[in-house]
C-alpha cells in the first residue's frame, strides 16, 4: 500500500494481471491450482481447506489435469494407476508432488526417478503446513513459477528426510553469502560434502576449493602447508613453494578439524582473517588472501574455548554462520535404506553386479542399528 489507503499498481507485474500474494507467497495471475491425484481421495476435503489458506483453489482430477500452473499431489498407494498419472503429469510439465503414508526407500526412490518433484510423508494432522511449505519450494516468488531442484541429492548430499530438506534449504541460504562459515557434525556426516555444497552455492564456484585435514598434518608442518614458505626457510627447502592459501585464491579454503589446530596455529590464522593477508614461513613479504573460509569440527568448541585449548576470538571469527549436520540415527530409517540403495545401486554401476538390495532380516537390521559412524560407516 501507498501512504494512506491508496492501493499503488506494481509495475513488475503487466497490464491485465494481478499478483495473488497469500501466506508469504506471490503468484502471477493465473496462480497454480492444488491438483488432487489418486490415493488422496479422503484427504480431498482438508486439502481443500489448506489450498484455500494459501489463496488458491483446488480440484480432485482422476485423469490427467488440464493444461495451466499447477501443483499436483498424489499418493503411492494409488500403485500402477499413480504411476500413470505421474507420467501424464510430467509429460505435461507440471511439478508432482508424491505423498506416502508407509514409505518404502525403493518406491521413493522410483518415484523421483519417474520425476516427481518432491516425496513427502503424509502427516495427516498437519496438511496444511505440508502444503504451505511445499508452495514455498516449489516457487521461487513473484517473478517467475520454477521448479526447484529435485531434492533427494543436492552437491553430492543425499537423503530424503526432513532434516536433510531443511539442509540443503539452509544450504541454499548459507551458499551465496560469502561469510566465513563452521560446519559442526559428528565424524562421518559428511562435512566436507556440505563444504562443497556451499562452494558450489556460491558465487565462487568457479574458482578452486581447496580442502586440509588440520588433524592429519603435524602442528610443524602445518604452517608452511598453509601459508607456503621460501626458499631456506627451513632445513630442506630447497625452493619457494606455495600453500594451500595461494591454492584457494578467489576460491574457498577449507579447514577440517579445526578443533585440532594449535594455539600458536590459531593466533596465526585469526590475523589472516581479521587483515586479509599472510606471510609465507621465512618470509618478511605479506601476501594478499582473497578466499572463502569454511571450517569443521567435530568436537564441541564452546567447551574447548572455555578450558582455555581453543581461542576465543578466533571461534567468533569462524562461527559468523553455523551449519549443524543431524547424524545419521537421527535422520530416520527412511534415509538409511534410501542411503543404502543409493550406495547399492554405485556398487552394481562399478563392479557389474545385480544385486537386488536387503532380505527383510538385513533390512530390519540396518533400520535398526544405531551408527556410531554415520554415513562413512553405512
Amino acid at each position: 500500500m501507498a501512504e494512506g489507503t491508496e492501493a499503488r499498481q506494481d509495475e513488475s507485474v503487466p497490464p491485465g494481471e494481478t499478483r495473488r500474494e497469500q501466506a508469504g507467497l506471490a503468484f502471477e495471475s493465473p496462480a497454480p491450482r492444488v491438483i488432487i491425484g489418486p490415493g488422496l481421495e479422503r484427504h480431498s476435503q482438508a486439502l481443500a481447506r489448506a489450498a484455500a489458506g494459501s489463496g488458491l483453489e483446488s480440484e480432485v482430477a482422476g485423469a490427467a489435469p488440464a493444461p495451466g500452473p499447477a501443483v499436483v499431489l498424489m499418493d503411492l498407494a494409488a500403485g500402477a494407476g499413480g504411476w500413470d498419472f505421474l507420467a501424464c503429469c510430467r509429460s505435461g510439465h507440471l511439478p508432482v508432488a508424491v505423498f506416502s503414508t508407509q514409505p518404502e526407500p525403493a518406491q521413493v526412490r522410483e518415484a523421483y526417478r519417474r520425476g516427481a518433484a518432491e516425496v513427502l510423508f503424509l502427516d495427516e494432522a498437519a496438511l496444511d503446513i505440508q502444503l504451505s511449505s511445499l508452495l514455498a519450494r516449489f516457487y521461487d516468488g513473484p517473478d517467475q513459477n520454477r521448479l526447484h531442484p529435485e531434492r533427494s541429492r543436492f552437491h553430492g548430499l543425499v537423503g530424503i528426510s526432513q532434516s536433510m530438506a531443511e539442509l540443503y534449504s539452509l544450504l541454499e541460504v548459507v551458499g551465496p553469502s560469502d561469510a566465513t562459515v563452521l560446519i559442526r557434525g559428528q565424524s562421518g556426516t559428511g562435512k566436507e560434502l556440505v563444504a562443497r555444497a556451499i562452494h558450489a552455492e556460491s558465487a565462487r564456484s568457479e574458482h578452486p576449493f581447496v580442502a586440509i585435514n588440520c588433524g592429519a598434518i603435524p602442528p610443524d608442518l602445518l604452517e608452511a602447508e598453509l601459508f607456503g614458505h621460501a626458499k631456506g626457510a627451513f632445513t630442506g627447502a630447497v625452493s619457494a613453494r606455495q600453500g594451500r592459501f595461494a591454492h584457494a585464491d578467489s576460491g574457498t579454503l577449507f579447514l577440517d578439524e579445526i578443533g585440532e589446530m594449535s594455539p600458536d596455529l590459531q593466533i596465526k590464522l585469526l590475523r589472516v582473517l581479521e587483515e586479509r593477508t599472510y606471510e609465507p614461513v621465512g618470509s618478511s613479504r605479506s601476501v594478499p588472501f582473497n578466499a572463502r573460509v569454511l571450517a569443521a569440527t567435530n568436537k564441541n568448541l564452546d567447551e574447548a574455548v572455555a578450558s582455555g585449548r581453543f581461542r576465543e576470538d578466533l571461534y567468533h571469527r569462524l562461527n559468523v554462520l553455523t551449519v549443524d549436520l543431524p547424524p545419521l540415527n537421527q535422520r530416520g530409517a527412511e534415509d538409511v535404506m534410501f542411503l543404502f540403495d543409493h550406495f547399492l545401486e554405485e556398487l552394481n554401476r562399478k563392479h557389474g553386479t545385480r544385486v537386488a538390495g536387503a532380505d527383510p532380516v538385513a533390512r530390519r537390521f540396518l533400520e535398526a542399528y544405531e551408527w556410531p559412524g554415520n554415513v562413512r560407516e553405512l
